[in-house]
């Protein structure tokens, strides 16, 4: 699109994904109206800007800058157009030039500022800026006129130039000196030698250096103390510089904190940075108990749990919130605080002395996404924590249970009877029907149901009463006699194998059924009315008649409520170091009895539940539980006193005899999982009884399930050896870090860009004259050269902007 230029204070959306240079720079074209020259080469880049709001103009076009910045360009004026270069020799280009009288931009631009130092040492001033520059930048200085020549991007000249404007005051006799903090917050130092030392230009009745002992070493501190910042803080690159002339004055004049590097930068005399140096050793210490931040992933248990655990071991059981002992603040906690919050999901937290256990305050956080514990504490409390909490992070081992529930039942039932009716019109014209005799619905359905007819069945049948069809609605022999004998018999088997897998400590439970519906009892007014009518129409026939009234008897069912019927277990396995298995075992068996003959739809739920516990070996199968029980039930109908006479009473009455037969069986079985080499073995042996099933009752059936495996994902001999080589060097890194190392040492340096470099060694010599308490001769690496890299330049001369 064209430009078309903005309004002021008009703003556009500036978002990129991914944009390469040419794509980039059309879009800062087209909102800015600038034109740019790209090289014939393009450098591939992959920009991502994310702006939540709209921008305007001048802003897009910094972050332009910030973007070629940090892919090693910047833009260079060539006439009415904006070249894109190479940050490599930007100080050969031909960038913007701003004199002292003009003001520099503040952003990426790389620019040449010169400035004329009034107060000090232009080559002082230039070996000390040059700590402070980027990594392509250039500090030159130019002695006949005192000025320093600075070639940077314009955002860390300014900061440069704040850093100069501190230094460059009338002094006498006063030096740069940078002292590096290893343990205590670089502002909080300050302050409190601001308030120790008087602090300014006049600032010259401070004690006599004359007992300064810049031999003295450090205190050493306890065992476990040394933290591994330490050890960086105790590089030569970290090492202190002073930058001036030395003077035999006693005059401090300024200190200011670096936040960045935690330094402080002091402008004395040396008698003055003596004095200071001595006790910034005796306050810059570790404190009891002061230790980093260290993170420990859970490797199989819960990290929640087991930071309760830790917090009641810690605390002795308090589990309270922790803080530093006897409220003091932890050395370079404004530092470290916001990093070990950040992210950190609520968890246990405790804190305490633990007594002789350990040596100082312990905090141990969870954090539940990653499942990891966050403990701040010494290298030597996190080293014997660090063993507490490997054994309770042990790999949990599981259980297999193979249940097998084996149901049998038998049903006999024999009956033997006589049924025999008569009957005739008890008038012809007055429409009643006489009927009586022994068991009659039996010899009435003789003739016209054919479902009665079961088992040895004889009888006869006369000639149907006139007019009973009309009568009672169905045919009505004259007279009838049956004789029935019938034998029923019934097996069932029932075999169910449930089968689970468990964690050793946590219930399991499987559960295989339904769920069923159940019919209620409750009936309206109007269906007891139907009810009450039946019952009156039978004992006005005898049982035949009232059929007619069925229909009033089912008005007004009520709801119908369900519930779970089938095989559900429950089993929580404790698994000891003897491969003996404590069981916690619920089983419960369900299932839906026949409706019986006027239940009106009502079901029985027959259940049988065992719970109990037990302990058991790897591989053992054990009964848990049983049921043997013998039914027998004998029903007799007969005609009162007829029925019981000797012989002749087998004409007047029915028998029927029910026997049942049930065994119930439930067995257990559990397989301890050690590897992954046993549920291999469980998983082929189960699709081997699949196969089985399939080969018994199909034919040639064969549905074979082979999960795929991708083995370049899986950890083999070699891998384990790595884990366990890697672990070894963790260790013994802990402990070595254990034993304590040589605290980081404040010893007299020399001030930056003066002390003289021995030939030979390289060394920087201070002479004797440095030493006012004697004629000591202390040496000084000199100066490392400037970093060939940006991982080199983000811890010396030239790091990052601030």
């Amino acid at each position: 699109m064209d430009y078309r230029p903005m309004s002021p204070g008009a703003r556009v959306t500036f978002n990129l994904e991914d944009a390469d240079l040419p794509d980039l720079v059309r879009l800062i074209s087209t909102i800015t109206g600038k034109r740019f020259i790209l090289p014939g080469k393009v450098r591939s880049i992959k920009a991502t800007v994310y702006a939540p709001t709209k921008v305007t103009a001048a802003e897009a076009y910094r972050a332009f800058l910030s973007i070629l910045e940090l892919n090693g360009m910047t833009v260079v004026p060539a006439g009415r157009y904006l070249k894109i270069v190479e940050t490599t020799g930007i100080e050969s280009q031909p960038i913007p030039f701003y004199n002292g009288g003009a003001g520099s931009p503040s952003d990426d631009r790389y620019v040449t500022r010169m400035h004329r130092v009034r107060n000090v040492s232009a080559e002082d001033v230039a070996t000390l800026l040059s700590r402070f520059k980027s990594r392509e930048g250039a500090v030159t200085a130019y002695a006949p006129t005192n000025t320093v020549i600075i070639t940077d991007m314009g955002s860390n000249i300014r900061r440069m130039l704040r850093v100069l404007e501190e230094i460059d005051v009338p002094r006498g006799g006063e030096q740069v000196w940078i002292e590096p903090i290893h343990y205590v917050n670089a502002t909080e130092m300050a302050g409190l030698l601001s308030e120790i030392f008087p602090v300014g230009a006049g600032a010259a009745s401070a004690p006599a250096a004359g007992n300064a002992r810049p031999a003295a070493r450090a205190r050493p501190p306890r065992r476990g103390q040394a933290s591994a910042d330490s050890a960086a803080a105790a590089s030569p690159a970290a090492g202190p510089t002073t930058v001036g002339q030395r003077s035999g004055a006693m005059r401090l004049t300024k200190i200011i904190p670096d936040e960045r590097s935690n330094s402080l930068i002091l402008l004395a005399t040396e008698s003055a940075y003596l004095r200071v140096l001595e006790l910034i050793r005796q306050l810059d210490v570790p404190m009891e108990g002061e230790g980093g931040i260290h993170v420990h992933y859970v490797q199989h248990g819960d990290a929640e749990e087991i930071a309760s655990t830790l917090a009641s071991l810690i605390g002795g059981g308090s589990g309270s919130s922790g803080a530093a002992r006897g409220g003091q603040r932890a050395p370079g906690a404004g530092r470290t605080a916001g990093a070990a919050a950040s992210g950190a999901s609520a968890g246990a937290v405790a804190a305490g002395g633990g007594g002789a256990v350990f040596e100082g305050d312990i905090r141990v956080t969870a954090h539940k996404p990653t499942n990891a514990l966050v403990i701040t504490s010494s290298l030597h409390d996190y080293a014997a924590l660090r063993r507490v909490i490997e054994r309770l992070d042990a790999p949990r081992r599981q259980v297999f249970i193979d249940a097998v529930i084996m149901e049998m039942a038998v049903n006999r039932s024999n009956q033997l009877g006589l049924s025999f009716h008569g009957g005739a019109p008890d008038a012809p014209t007055d429409g009643s029907l006489f009927l009586g005799g022994s068991n009659p619905l039996g010899s009435l359905g003789f003739g016209s149901d054919p479902t009665s007819l079961t088992g040895l069945a004889l009888g006869v049948r006369g000639p149907e009463i006139p007019e009973s069809q009309r009568l009672v609605g169905f045919s009505v022999p004259a007279f009838g006699v049956a004789l029935t004998a019938l034998s029923t018999s019934g097996d069932t088997n029932i075999l169910s194998t449930p089968h689970i897998l468990a964690m050793d400590n946590e219930e399991a439970e499987i559960s295989v059924g339904q769920n069923v519906p159940l019919q209620t009892s409750g009936f309206t007014s109007a269906g007891g009315a139907g009810l009450a009518a039946l019952g009156a129409a039978g004992l006005a026939s005898q049982g035949v008649g009232g059929l007619g009234a069925l229909g009033g008897a089912m008005g007004g069912v009520g709801s119908v409520p369900r519930q779970d019927v089938g095989t559900t277990l429950r089993v929580t396995p404790h698994v000891n170091e003897s491969d003996e298995i404590r069981l916690e075992i619920e089983e419960e068996i369900s299932e839906v009895e026949a409706s019986a003959e006027g239940s009106l739809g009502v079901k029985t739920i027959n259940k049988r539940t065992a719970q109990t516990q037990m302990v058991v070996r790897d591989q053992q199968t054990v009964v848990i539980g049983g049921l043997m029980r013998d039914t027998v039930i004998n029903q007799e109908s007969k005609i009162p006193v007829l029925g019981d006479i000797p012989l002749l009473g087998v004409l007047f009455r029915q028998t029927s005899i029910v026997t049942e037969k049930r065994n119930l069986l439930l067995f257990l079985t559990p397989y301890i999982i050690r590897d992954a080499s046993d549920l291999r073995a469980i998983y082929e042996r189960k699709m081997r009884e699949r196969q089985e099933f399939i080969d018994r009752y199909f034919v040639f059936g064969d549905q074979d399930y082979d999960p795929h495996i991708d083995y370049t994902r899986t950890r083999g001999l070699l891998m384990e050896i790595v884990n366990e080589l890697d672990e070894l060097a963790y260790e013994r890194q802990l402990a070595e870090a254990a034993l304590g190392a040589a605290p980081p040492e404040h010893i007299p340096r020399s001030s930056v860009g003066n002390a003289p470099i021995d030939p030979g060694s390289g060394a920087m010599i201070i002479g004797p004259e440095g030493i006012e308490s004697g004629g000591a001769t202390v040496s000084a690496q000199a100066p490392a050269p400037p970093p060939s890299s940006l991982a080199e330049s983000m811890g010396g001369p030239g790091g990052e902007e601030e």
